[in-house]
């Protein structure tokens, strides 16, 4: 796991941070899948997020990150802006919800 870590440099910690900020919402599995500039596993990737949230002094730019149920957040992220993105991905997912609904209703 921390063979997986040890080659990360700057530019990597802020890319994650910024991927994290703009793909809220992301289990450790879609974000080791979605995630292209470095090749994480979810164990490293969480344990990664664990010491960043640990040591906000080292990592003063990154984080912190919030893990609410299985789905990762970065706290940067506006309290207002992320409550506007849940509802909407709350309408979308209840959305798609209801076009599964009819389709089972139809058969």
């Amino acid at each position: 796991m921390m063979n997986n870590i040890e080659g990360m440099d700057e530019e990597t910690f802020k890319a994650l941070d910024v991927f994290i900020q703009n793909n809220i919402g992301l289990t450790s599995s879609e974000l080791v899948k979605r995630i292209k500039f470095y090749t994480f596993t979810e164990e490293s990737l969480e344990h990664l997020l664990d010491i960043i949230n640990k040591n906000p002094q080292s990592f003063n730019e990154q984080g912190p990150f919030i893990k609410r149920g299985e789905k990762w957040y970065n706290k940067k992220k506006m309290k207002k802006e992320m409550i506007i993105e849940l509802k909407e991905e709350n309408i979308r997912l209840n959305q798609e919800l209801n076009r599964y609904k009819k389709m089972l209703g139809s058969q």
